[in-house]
């Protein structure tokens, strides 16, 4: 159960951080889009508009691996949900074994 909460704590880990890259981008294309550029020349422009295009591009390849990062996060919880499940039921029905190894072991 620990190792099925520590994957479940590691993917939620890597799902933030993806997702606090992805969220940071969006201010710093904000800024530039809204820097004066009426006394910047065409080169300037130029350059502005293509580190535009770089941070949409890194935003474009970081949603689909948070998308990815959130789906393993899914993925974890559910399957942490199985082992709880399958250990509680388990434990329901140990009485049960014991009594069929006593039974087992009485007729030897």
């Amino acid at each position: 159960m620990k190792a099925a909460q520590a994957k479940v704590a590691a993917a939620q880990a890597k799902y933030a951080a993806l997702k606090a890259q992805y969220l940071a981008i969006q201010p710093q294309i904000d800024a530039i889009m809204h820097t004066e550029t009426s006394e910047f020349t065409q080169a300037q422009v130029d350059a502005l508009n293509k580190q535009i295009d770089d941070l949409v591009a890194q935003q474009r390849a970081l949603k689909s691996k948070v998308d990815v990062a959130e789906g393993k996060v899914g993925e974890a919880k559910e399957a942490r949900k199985a082992i709880a499940k399958q250990y509680a039921d388990d434990m329901k029905n140990m009485p049960k074994y014991i009594k069929q190894v006593a039974t087992y072991c009485a007729k030897m």
